[in-house]
């Protein structure tokens, strides 16, 4: 009983009130996903503070790769027969150069040997222009690699060690493809001399062996450098390549640190750990959904809890909001309706709240609206109904008088055809206006009208003008007002042919473009002065002989009553020239009802 009362007799603010503090979903919601993100984020830093543990053991190892780097370059650039070699502006004869090559092949087997590095390839670039590396033919040009830049940055660095990402190896006769290399200034460690750069490469392979058996489903490592080029990868593919992925690009800004990316359409935690002696960054890519498996166990009884705690307020929720929103569906069906030019509609709702008092005006406003429509459609109505009687009324009897004396003189000279021809265009014309009562006609029974008058006019004026029609076919099939073309016709015929001494043409052309009629009439009359037009415009008497009094100023105030502002007649006129007479009306391809 109490819900029923509070529904029925309480107000939409306090329905919504309750109904909200019901809705306890929400906080459930929130509560949830706060604690499984909490849970989330905890064990993704655990995983996070594991990794970077791995990740500083990988560090470590390839700093002691560049450790053992560091020494094995110093034993050459302390090796005084190196050094004696590299002083030498040239070789003295061809033995002595094979003598060079043999002694520095057998310093590269013998330092790589002792410092472990069995898998690197050497070599050394003199100032003089002498070459020696540890291998045989090359792969490719060796300048290709080392340019003139990092020899000038080589140079820069004065003896510090100057990396340089993965790359084809030098030699042609090695097993191994991808190198990545060192470059180190040769110096004197006495005096400030130079006497070569020292090239250490070696295999990839060096660096993916370290953390290859770590490299599972769960993880990934790239080392990438500065510039974000793969140095190392269990894909091939990519080394090499440089990598401009936002992740890649976020990892080499600032290390060591980690953050989640979309990766592929996968979420996936990125670590990024640097390489301090390299320049170059250990970047660690592991799915978050491998990671999360045990955390989601625990996400799911939330998910079980909540989704339970949702349904019982949904159900609650639901409820309310139905008894609420129904009256209102009911009241917004009856406004569009009513928008739509339904005014019969009405709604049942007897209720005591502020619903209820929405529906009673609705019902009140909609009955008002009724009355006042009927009201404004009988006066409308009986407006136009004075008006079409009053254009009617019109019809002057001098133009009847004169057409039937002159259907007489025709009797007289017994032409009975021509006779007969024009009763019968005479009475079509007053059949046309004194028949049905319609708004609108279409174009071509206004232009059969015309056709009609001509005839009649014709009687009496013989071959004293013609007329000419160039009407569009589709423009027939519209509508206009009826008696708009025929008081223009006659304005053409009596006030611009008539006084002139010469034979009268009058053209009538229609056109349709973008939904719009043109309807326009020029003679080659005698025209009018700008007097005279504003004359015309503002309402002149019509000539006695003329079959109605229909004005200029009562046909464009037609049209624009019917069709609206933007429609309606033109005129332009030059003395001795003729005038032309433009209407426009919309293009209507139906009768329609204005009231």
């Amino acid at each position: 009983m109490f819900k029923k009362y509070f529904i029925k007799n309480s107000s939409i603010q306090s329905k919504l009130i309750v109904a909200f503090f019901f809705l306890t979903f929400i906080p459930v919601l929130v509560l949830s996903i706060v604690f499984y993100n909490l849970l989330e984020r905890s064990y993704e830093e655990e995983v996070s503070v594991a990794s970077f543990k791995i990740l500083d053991q990988i560090s470590g190892k390839l700093d002691m790769l560049v450790d053992q780097t560091i020494t094995m370059s110093n034993t050459f650039c302390f090796d005084e027969d190196v050094r004696d070699i590299l002083k030498r502006s040239s070789f003295e004869n061809m033995f002595q150069e094979v003598q060079f090559n043999n002694t520095m092949k057998k310093k590269f087997t013998d330092y790589s040997s002792n410092m472990g590095l069995n898998s690197s390839y050497v070599a050394i670039i003199g100032m003089n222009g002498m070459t020696f590396k540890s291998w045989g033919s090359d792969r490719i040009d060796i300048n290709s690699i080392i340019t003139q830049e990092v020899k000038d940055e080589a140079i820069k660095n004065d003896g510090k060690l100057l990396w340089i990402s993965s790359h084809e190896n030098l030699a042609n006769d090695a097993p191994h493809d991808i190198v990545f290399t060192c470059v180190r200034l040769i110096k004197d460690p006495y005096v400030d001399r130079t006497f070569g750069l020292l090239v250490i490469s070696f295999s990839e392979n060096t660096l993916s062996d370290i953390y290859k058996k770590i490299s599972d489903k769960n993880y990934e490592f790239l080392i990438v450098d500065k510039n974000t080029e793969v140095v190392s990868s269990l894909n091939k593919t990519i080394i090499g390549s440089k990598l401009e992925y936002s992740y890649v690009l976020k990892a080499t800004k600032s290390s060591p640190q980690y953050f989640t990316s979309s990766i592929k359409g996968i979420n996936t935690l990125v670590l990024s750990y640097p390489i301090k002696k390299t320049g170059w960054f250990i970047i660690q890519l592991t799915p978050m959904e491998n990671l999360l498996e045990n955390v989601r166990v625990i996400g799911m009884a939330i998910v079980l809890v909540s989704l339970f705690c949702i349904i019982a307020a949904f159900l609650l929720s639901y409820y309310i909001a139905r008894r609420i929103s129904t009256p209102i569906r009911k009241l917004a069906k009856a406004m569009e309706k009513a928008e739509n030019g339904d005014m019969n509609v009405s709604v049942s709702i007897i209720r005591n709240d502020e619903i209820g008092e929405l529906a009673l005006g609705f019902n009140t406003m909609i009955r008002e609206i009724r009355r006042l429509l009927q009201k404004l459609i009988s006066e409308e109505r009986q407006k136009r109904k004075a008006e079409f009687e009053a254009l009617q009324a019109q019809i002057n009897p001098h133009f009847l008088y004169n057409t039937l004396t002159s259907i007489r003189c025709l009797l007289t000279m017994n032409k009975i055809e021509a006779a007969d021809d024009t009763i019968i265009a005479l009475g079509r014309l007053l059949r046309k206006t004194f028949g049905e009562r319609r708004e609108l006609i279409p174009i071509k029974e206004e232009v059969e009208n015309l056709k009609d008058y001509i005839f009649v006019q014709k009687i009496r004026y013989g071959e004293q003008f013609d007329v000419s029609f160039e009407i569009e076919q589709e423009v027939l099939e519209c509508r206009i007002l009826p008696m708009v073309l025929q008081p223009l016709l006659e304005n053409a015929i009596f006030h611009g042919i008539d006084p002139s001494n010469k034979k009268g043409l009058i053209k009538i052309t229609a056109r349709l473009e973008d939904d719009i009629i043109s309807i326009t009439l020029t003679d080659n009359g005698i025209g009018m002065t700008e007097d005279k037009l504003k004359s015309v415009l503002n309402g002149h008497k019509a000539d006695k002989l003329v079959f109605n009094k229909v004005g200029f100023i009562n046909i464009n105030q037609r049209v624009k009553l019917h069709f609206g502002e933007d429609y309606g007649l033109t005129i332009s006129s030059v003395l001795g020239a003729g005038t032309e007479v433009n209407i426009l009306i919309p293009a209507v391809r139906e009768d329609i009802i204005h009231v």
